[in-house]
């Protein structure tokens, strides 16, 4: 099965380094367009109605970016903690984010800095792209 990655650019490696997300965002606010491609507003938009309860108790949304995703989910959530690696991502996003009293918007890298306490609902959105590979195992 062959995957193909809507990220631009995005290296041939096992693990993305973090410097690829700098660079990304030292060129562009909103490198991948988010809040003006139709097709990533559509994407939001059926996450959010594919989403099985009407409300949820506190929502992780961990690779946030510039907080686009993250504005729809808190119409259905109590609490949203958002997080992004790139200070420039989060800075946009609590901007974004500001009129929301119940978002928390952090700097977080997923690996090294999983939040405290328990969440009734994940959203991991275009993150996996950048995870590190399975390795194959061999008997």
């Amino acid at each position: 099965m062959t995957h193909t990655s809507n990220a631009p650019n995005a290296p041939d490696t096992p693990s993305t380094p973090a410097s690829y997300f700098d660079d990304m965002y030292r060129h562009a606010p909103d490198p991948w367009h988010l809040a003006e491609r139709w097709y990533e507003r559509r994407k939001y938009d059926l996450t959010v109605a594919s989403l099985s309860l009407p409300r949820y108790r506190r929502a992780f949304e961990p690779a946030c970016s510039v907080g686009e995703l993250t504005v729809r989910i808190a119409e259905r959530c109590d609490q949203v903690l958002a997080c992004d690696r790139v200070e420039s991502a989060v800075a946009t996003a609590r901007s974004r984010t500001a009129d929301l009293p119940r978002v928390d918007v952090r700097r977080l890298t997923l690996h090294g800095d999983w939040p405290p306490g328990s969440f009734d609902l994940i959203v991991l959105s275009e993150l996996l792209y950048y995870s590190t590979r399975p390795r194959s195992r061999t008997s």
